[in-house]
């Protein structure tokens, strides 16, 4: 005769297929603890500042060791405390200051050149001066009539 643990796997036919049985509960046996559950965020100290404090440590510590997405959950921590971080290895926003090609296309500008002259110019397509232009104007708050009135 099998023991209790071949009878429980052993198949059974019904309609004419295979199935396995149920597992039977042993009931002589006590159930097997259930680990506890893991929370996906552990949840900040009551003070922002220590949890600034603890978070600025490990976030160096993970740059310098090239640890990209650990660095990344200290980034989104500390930006949750409200705390700006900047990415080292981000490019440089320039604001509403003049990038240093927007103030190329600024100073094409105040001389009255075309959109198809300064894509000549600076090799560039027309879209893509088109978007400068744009932006040039939209930083300065200005038109282009303005720009090349105030250059004569």
């Amino acid at each position: 005769m099998p023991g209790p643990v071949a009878a429980r796997y052993r198949p059974r036919r019904r309609n004419g297929r295979l199935r396995p049985r149920r597992r039977t509960v042993d009931r002589d046996r006590p159930p097997l603890p259930r680990r506890p559950r893991r929370r996906t965020r552990r949840p900040h100290p009551h003070d922002p500042a220590e949890a600034v404090a603890r978070l600025v440590a490990p976030l160096a510590a993970f740059e310098q060791l090239g640890a990209t997405s650990d660095a990344a959950r200290c980034h989104r921590a500390l930006r949750d405390l409200g705390r700006q971080t900047t990415n080292p290895r981000g490019r440089t926003g320039y604001g509403n200051n003049l990038s240093p090609r927007e103030q190329q296309i600024r100073d094409l500008l105040t001389t009255g050149a075309t959109n198809k002259d300064i894509a000549a110019a600076l090799f560039l397509s027309t879209r893509t001066v088109e978007n400068h232009v744009a932006r040039v104007l939209t930083k300065l708050r200005t038109t282009r009539t303005d720009l090349t009135d105030g250059a004569t």
